[in-house]
């Protein structure tokens, strides 16, 4: 539902909520994978949640596909070969329909990797396009998608 074709205020009472619960699962997932806590992350998602990645843009074929918690969770603590990764959320739209909803979040991903007398920062521009449903009054993310529209690599020296 968009909020702009809602008139009645109950209405846009629930689309705001609906709206917010929906912002928050993606700042969850975020949270989760920079805190290290790929169990967590991994309970945002339905039991049989879907998972997949492309690492190398849209047209690619997907660099990996994870179905249910155990795998996304595995997934998502392949960020631990970093030293700190920062997941950082830009522009999200969602649209509504009962208890089902698609959206697109874009983030910036900052990873860090300290190596003697050196620093690799890794960026990258992704898009998360979801399929969520609510369950017993709580969002999930039945399909997450993960699309890498760029990415940008340096290395600095360190000095002691």
């Amino acid at each position: 539902m968009l909020l702009c074709h809602v008139t009645d205020i109950e209405e846009l009472m629930r689309a705001l909520a609906d709206q917010r619960a929906l912002e928050r699962l993606t700042e969850e997932y975020a949270h989760a994978t920079d805190r290290r806590e790929p169990d967590r992350a991994a309970s945002l998602f339905t039991e049989d949640g879907l998972f997949t990645l492309f690492m190398d843009g849209a047209d690619s074929e997907p660099t990996a596909c994870h179905r249910g918690r155990p795998a996304i969770a595995a997934a998502v603590a392949s960020v631990s070969r970093y030293d700190a990764t920062t997941h950082f959320l830009g522009q999200r739209s969602f649209e509504v329909d009962g208890d089902q909803a698609r959206g697109e979040t874009y983030c910036l991903a900052y990873h860090v990797r300290k190596k003697p007398g050196l620093q690799v920062n890794v960026v990258l521009a992704i898009r998360y396009l979801d399929s969520c449903v609510r369950r017993d009054g709580r969002w999930l993310l039945r399909e997450r998608t993960l699309v890498t529209d760029w990415m940008q690599r340096s290395e600095h020296s360190l000095r002691d």
